[in-house]
């Protein structure tokens, strides 16, 4: 039998990608419809730039050097220049775009039709408070692990990530006792679906969808943690004093050059487009080797 070499790219819904994210987790077969929009992004690239998937590098200066994709709430793909400039700036412009008709549209179905991401069990108690934790590859980096502890004081539970190495498990029972440690395979969707408050770090999609259910969200970031996280750029866009907007996230739903994109939206091809066109006057350098 010839060996199959693996994509040098990795992408989203690729079977052998996954595998080496997430072992044996399995991603729910929900995310296939999220593949169109895939294949229209890898299209709509300006030519000679990388677009990759699920992951964050920063070109540290003034011009792009790649863009970087990945997946949420079972119906978006998110769009982001390799550049922490521009990837903020584009959200805070987003953040004041006038609310659509459509947006509403989107935000209800988002609300009434996420799922997880990955293929998880529903036998599960409902809890008022989760504190949804990282993945162990960042969970001591990001997570402010005093903070989590009052919160666990106040009541709260913890949810560790779906692929948390199981010495992971352990310390957290070791530190915050067996009752307050939820199943890590159980359904993510369904403890926030069931709780009035929810917590993340700015690496997790929970809490944007928390907003958008209408649920209490509050971050779990180190104070001093200053790294561009998955979706910092929208948690940073959307905050308010010391709360998080939901009016603001339906704007960058709204903006057609947000890079905020749902198999919802009436013309996501279009979304993608005007994306791209959006950064066309910033320079741009042919990728760097990822």
């Amino acid at each position: 039998m010839a060996i199959e070499f693996m994509a040098e790219n990795e992408v989203l819904n690729d079977p052998a990608a996954h595998f080496f994210k997430s072992g044996n987790v399995r991603r729910n077969d929900i995310n296939a419809r999220l593949t169109p929009i895939r294949d229209a992004l890898h299209s709509a690239c300006p030519k000679g730039m990388k677009i990759e998937y699920d992951l964050w590098y920063d070109s540290g200066d003034g011009s792009i050097k790649g863009y970087l994709y990945t997946d949420l709430m079972s119906s978006c793909v998110m769009i982001r220049a390799a550049n922490q400039r521009y990837t903020n700036s584009v959200m805070v412009e987003a953040s004041h775009h006038h609310i659509t008709p459509e947006a509403d549209m989107v935000w209800e179905k988002i609300a009434n039709q996420s799922n997880d991401k990955y293929a998880l069990s529903y036998d599960a108690e409902p809890k008022n408070f989760v504190v949804f934790l990282p993945g162990t590859n960042i969970a001591a980096d990001i997570v402010d692990w005093e903070k989590l502890t009052r919160a666990v004081e106040q009541g709260a539970y913890i949810k560790p990530h779906p692929i948390s190495a199981p010495a992971v498990i352990t310390k957290l029972v070791n530190d915050y006792g067996e009752e307050r440690v939820l199943p890590k395979k159980s359904s993510g969707h369904y403890y926030l679906e069931n709780a009035s408050i929810v917590g993340c770090c700015t690496n997790s999609e929970m809490g944007l969808l928390g907003l958008i259910k209408e649920k209490s969200v509050y971050i779990f970031d180190l104070p001093e943690d200053n790294h561009m996280r998955t979706y910092t750029s929208i948690y940073r866009a959307i905050k308010v004093g010391d709360n998080f907007s939901g009016e603001k996230l339906k704007r960058i739903i709204s903006a057609p050059y947000s890079g905020l994109i749902s198999v919802f939206h009436n013309d996501w091809h279009g979304r993608i487009l005007s994306y791209f066109n959006h950064l066309k006057e910033v320079p741009h350098v042919a990728s760097i080797n990822t």
